[in-house]
């Protein structure tokens, strides 16, 4: 009986030792323990702290700075003057019909089903549509596809001439997507049928293709051989005025490339001289244009700014759409490396305004 009662006090001392280490009384509860479970509670609404005043002139620099960094301009510009060269290459190109939003995946599923009939003369036109689709939208990498396997169609009614231009057009796609070595095979393949067809003008031109894609591969010794040696030689001997405008048009990008800004500027007078002995006025006001862009590269801003607006003066008097919004642009950035950003915010406000213009009429 002792023990009995011996082991049962024993067992209650135990019970009450656990109690006490696992619920210790509430002065006695560590630190760690109560940032554990006792945080404080938050009461009342969370604080707003109010921020700094916006800087509205330092909003529309940062506006600026953007503009120019992102070079939104120069591929806007671009890629409209690349849609407009090769809308006219394919006035030599047919067309099964002309190519909208509307009938465009009427085309896909047609050109397929002229492929399983054998209806190859069908089917490269489609083709051809399809490219020209993609085109429009400067979506160029959609456009090379189609246009190269139409390009491999070899039958009979596929004249020469538009054979021609076929490879002239896939050569000007592969240069302004990076494809040059593509670029300059398909202009040797377009000169061959050239030469073949004894058409001495595209000849030249397609030279001066060569030489451009040459100057895009730093390759400025042959692009220079191209011009001088080749294409403006023939100009000189064709009697071609607007082809030996162009070959001093090409010389003058490609001395400014090299920042030979003095050679750049005579071959561009040199080129608005020929451009007023043949009367052009839309030629005079891009050698103008080009001319204020080489003597704003070489730091003479000033003089580049009266090119601008003498050439602007004519623009508008001639209508030219295309040629506001570039010089819209680089007046607007030439302000903008001379520190005006009002100036230059001005400018590029005009420029939004202009191009909104074009593109909504070319559409």
């Amino acid at each position: 009986m002792k023990k009995e009662v011996f082991f049962l006090i024993m067992m209650l001392l135990s019970g009450l030792a656990i109690f006490a280490k696992t619920n210790p009384p509430e002065d006695t509860i560590s630190v760690a323990t109560q940032a554990k479970y006792l945080k404080p509670a938050k009461v009342g609404p969370l604080p707003y702290f109010i921020p700094p005043p916006v800087d509205s002139a330092q909003l529309k620099r940062q506006a600026v700075d953007d503009w120019f960094n992102k070079s939104l301009a120069e591929q806007s510009i671009k890629n409209y003057q690349d849609v407009q060269w090769l809308n006219n290459k394919y006035t030599q190109i047919s067309l099964y019909t002309e190519p909208d939003d509307k009938n465009i995946a009427a085309l896909s599923q047609l050109q397929e089903s002229f492929r399983r009939a054998g209806n190859i003369r069908d089917r490269a036109m489609t083709l051809n549509s399809i490219a020209l689709y993609y085109i429009r939208r400067a979506d160029f990498e959609k456009a090379i596809s189609p246009l190269q396997e139409s390009y491999l169609v070899k039958e009979p009614f596929h004249d020469k001439t538009e054979q021609a231009a076929l490879a002239s057009a896939l050569a000007y796609i592969c240069k302004i997507t990076g494809r040059y070595e593509q670029a300059l095979a398909y202009n040797d393949e377009a000169l061959q049928l050239n030469f073949t067809l004894k058409r001495a003008i595209p000849v030249g031109n397609l030279y001066l293709e060569i030489a451009s894609v040459r100057t895009l591969q730093q390759n400025y010794p042959l692009a220079e051989s191209y011009i001088l040696k080749k294409a403006l030689p023939l100009f000189r001997r064709m009697g071609d005025k607007n082809g030996k405008m162009k070959s001093f048009e090409y010389l003058a990008r490609l001395y400014q490339q090299q920042n030979r800004y003095t050679e750049a500027k005579w071959y561009c007078i040199q080129a608005g001289m020929v451009a007023d002995q043949i009367g052009d006025t839309q030629a005079r006001i891009n050698t103008l244009t080009s001319l204020a862009q080489i003597k704003s590269a070489s730091g003479d801003r000033q003089l580049a700014l009266q090119d601008f607006k003498t050439a602007e003066s004519m623009a508008r008097a001639n209508q030219s759409l295309l040629n506001l919004v570039m010089i819209k642009n680089d007046v607007g950035k030439i302000y903008y490396q001379m520190g005006d950003y009002a100036a230059a915010r001005t400018a590029i406000t005009e420029y939004s305004k202009l191009n909104d213009t074009l593109l909504n009429a070319s559409k």
